[in-house]
């Protein structure tokens, strides 16, 4: 008896079971980047992202503003969500979409505007179990789920 041949939908199926069982284990962490321009702090994200181990983490990059060199830089294997605003204050909304749609385990974002951005939005993300890593210039600054913002 032979195998009957399968079909497209067959295989594209399987193929998205397949990616499941490999994603299956693995923290999704999302790094949060205003734009792509030549900084020091989009560098030291990227550079942190396309580091990770993919054996335990699965990253994954959202821009606000697709302006800058640095894409050339993510990894291939990245995913890049591009929101296309230009200022962090104006994407707010976006972003709340996009952290919702991915259900990120670990959010990290760099600077300032963007670390006050993703602090803003938290409250409105369906997924109330992400981990926040901020860095600043001279900090990181890592809450997790369970630490209170007022210390109680």
């Amino acid at each position: 008896m032979g195998s009957t041949p399968l079909k497209y939908g067959d295989l594209k199926i399987q193929a998205q079971n397949l990616e499941l069982r490999a994603t299956r284990g693995r923290k999704r962490v999302v790094f949060v980047l205003p734009t792509l321009i030549a900084g020091g702090a989009e560098r030291v994200l990227i550079t942190l992202m396309n580091g990770l181990d993919r054996r335990r983490f699965s990253p994954e990059l959202i821009v606000l503003n697709n302006t800058g060199p640095l894409g050339d830089w993510v990894a291939p294997d990245v995913p890049v969500h591009l929101l296309g605003n230009f200022r962090v204050s104006r994407g707010l909304v976006k972003l709340s979409s996009k952290l919702n749609e991915l259900a990120p385990d670990i959010i990290v974002s760099t600077m300032a505007a963007m670390n006050y951005g993703v602090l803003m939005v938290k409250p409105f993300l369906k997924k109330k179990s992400q981990d926040h890593c901020a860095r600043g210039r001279s900090a990181i600054i890592h809450r997790r789920k369970s630490e209170s913002p007022l210390g109680g």
